[in-house]
């Protein structure tokens, strides 16, 4: 142990004693002296920064080391929407097309009906036609034709169409019914003319 030296006289000191053998001045207890406590040191890093909550009048909120998601929109709804529009537009053409159709029914109209005269025992006649609306399916135009003689029928016959007719056709036919060939001038004609089963037009030729 080294050897101590008084502060106020500098006379030397004996190991262990409390006071200046020379001048009788405390001397202090070196044994009894606690060492100094180390400070606690800041992790590394953050050297300098206090810890959060513990500076006066200041307050730290811990922020999130992730940003919080945004959840998406999901998809399938979009998909949906897309394909209820396209339902309701396939329902919208549908019924387009199913009233266009209705109201696009078939019909047919005489234009002209020429007497061409009497052949052994019928009368003959030119009958120009026209359709309309719609195309007119084989066997769905009907042309019905009665001579009367002295206003009793004296004969009837119908004509009908073999191949189907398109839209917006102009045709004529040449059709005959039977008469008197000795008393034609007693005759008189008439032309009825159906398409599905429905009268369109008719006429009476003398």
């Amino acid at each position: 142990m080294a050897s101590r030296f008084c502060g106020a006289c500098g006379a030397p000191t004996q190991p262990g004693a409390y006071f200046c053998v020379n001048c009788g001045t405390p001397l202090p207890s070196v044994e009894g002296a606690a060492a100094p406590t180390p400070a606690l040191l800041p992790p590394s890093g953050a050297a300098g920064t206090a810890a959060p909550g513990t500076g006066p009048g200041y307050s730290y909120a811990l922020a999130s080391a992730y940003p919080t998601p945004v959840p998406a929109k999901k998809a399938s709804r979009r998909w949906l929407w897309a394909i209820l529009v396209v339902v309701i537009a396939a329902v919208l053409v549908v019924g387009i097309l199913a009233a266009l159709s209705l109201s696009a029914r078939p019909e047919a109209r005489f234009v002209d009906i020429v007497k061409t005269g009497v052949v052994l025992s019928s009368m003959t006649f030119d009958v120009t036609l026209r359709t309309s609306g719609a195309s007119i399916q084989a066997d769905h135009l009907h042309l019905n034709i009665q001579s009367l003689h002295y206003g009793a029928e004296y004969d009837a016959v119908q004509y009908y169409n073999l191949d189907r007719i398109p839209i917006g056709s102009t045709f004529t036919w040449n059709v005959d019914v039977r008469v008197d060939p000795y008393d034609v001038a007693s005759f008189t004609y008439t032309f009825v003319l159906e398409v599905d089963g429905v009268q369109n037009d008719s006429r009476t030729v003398v």
